[in-house]
């Protein structure tokens, strides 16, 4: 499987002398030689990141094996036709998906599910189906699981706490190092409403309603 390249990563595996030289590129003259990924600036961040797409768009040499969720809740695939304005992504690939393939192949769904749980399992069959290589309740720190991560793209998933406390959640996720990008699949359209990025990290809502089994 090709590894996944964050912008992060990048930065931990520079040498000293390459992070003076970036840091001179933007005319920082703070010493951030062994300063963590999260204390550099946007600017800098942004540029490393580049350089991570680089990397990650570069062709791998195996190819990404799936890992298969546990047992799947039911779900009904929608008509191509209602998605006009999705491309045609080929989700069955040997790099990583980026955040909008994500958001875009679970558009694609109806997800038929009583609880949480349930909404969960329907996700892990829709990746597990697509070839996308995927971990379940990551720890990110002692206090905090993520629902699923797909490379450095954080996946949450929510059917009925208030925006209050989805926000303070997706906002300790946004602090650890290891999340680049968060998405949030949600039964609630007030999530909607959520900022659009937290802590300088980027997030996606996809709102998929009630649907009863």
């Amino acid at each position: 499987m090709k590894e996944f390249i964050t912008a992060r990563r990048v930065w931990v595996d520079m040498g000293t002398a390459e992070r003076k030289r970036l840091a001179e590129l933007f005319s920082v003259t703070d010493d951030l030689s062994i300063a963590p990924f999260r204390d550099l600036p946007i600017e800098m961040q942004a540029r490393l990141q580049t350089k991570a797409n680089e990397e990650n768009a570069k062709p791998a040499t195996t190819i990404a094996t799936p890992q298969i969720g546990r047992r799947p809740c039911k779900g009904t695939r929608l008509p191509q036709k209602a998605f006009h304005n999705i491309p045609d992504i080929p989700y069955n690939t040997d790099i990583m998906p980026s955040p909008t393939e994500i958001v875009n192949l679970l558009a694609r769904y109806r997800f038929r599910y009583r609880d949480e749980a349930q909404l969960q399992e329907g996700i892990a069959r829709v990746l597990s189906d697509n070839h996308i290589s995927f971990s379940r309740e990551v720890s990110l720190t002692a206090q905090e699981r993520i629902d699923f991560m797909v490379g450095a793209i954080g996946i949450e998933v929510k059917i009925h706490q208030p925006s209050s406390t989805v926000f303070r959640q997706l906002q300790r996720y946004a602090r650890c190092d290891e999340v680049d990008h968060l998405v949030l699949v949600t039964a609630l359209s007030k999530h909607a409403h959520l900022p659009k990025s937290i802590n300088y990290k980027a997030l996606d809502v996809i709102f998929l309603g009630w649907s009863f089994l």
